[in-house]
Parts: C-alpha cells; sequence; structure tokens
C-alpha cells in the first residue's frame, strides 16, 4: 500500500492518493495503530482536497509509524532492543 501511496504522489493522482492513503488508514486502524492512522487520514484529505503542502511531511511521518508498527509485531514482547 505505501507503495501505491508514494506512486500515486509522485504521480499527482490525487484519486489514487486518497484511495490508496484509505485503504492504508483501514489496515493500521484495525490493528490499533493510531499514529499511523491519523498519519494516513491526513493524507486521505490531502487527496480528497487535491493538496500536496505538508504531503512529504506526512508521508514521512506516515513511514515512521508504519516502521514502529512493523519493528512492534516483530518483537511484541519488547524483548529486542
Amino acid at each position: 500500500m505505501l507503495r501505491k501511496l508514494r506512486q500515486a504522489l509522485a504521480d499527482g493522482d490525487a484519486v489514487a492518493v486518497m484511495r490508496a492513503a484509505h485503504s492504508l488508514k483501514g489496515e493500521v486502524g484495525y490493528l490499533g495503530a493510531g499514529g499511523a492512522s491519523q498519519a494516513a487520514r491526513q493524507v486521505e484529505d490531502m487527496g480528497r482536497e487535491n493538496k500536496s503542502t505538508g504531503a512529504l511531511e506526512t508521508m514521512i511521518l506516515l513511514e515512521r509509524e508504519i516502521s514502529g508498527l512493523h519493528f512492534a509485531m516483530k518483537d511484541p514482547t519488547g524483548v529486542l532492543q
């Protein structure tokens, strides 16, 4: 999903940005990842409004949140440091 979202942003395809971000928001929301869900919602809103201002910063935040989620899923006990 991130790959689709990155490509849609690069292409300037607001509809594809909105759809990919919406799907990603649902997936991370299901996993209880509030930060990632919030960032995905912001990107979704940017797509809906056809605005790219702040998209790079929001994508960086979204990717960080998803990276943290990925790490937590690999080590849910928090044993790995």
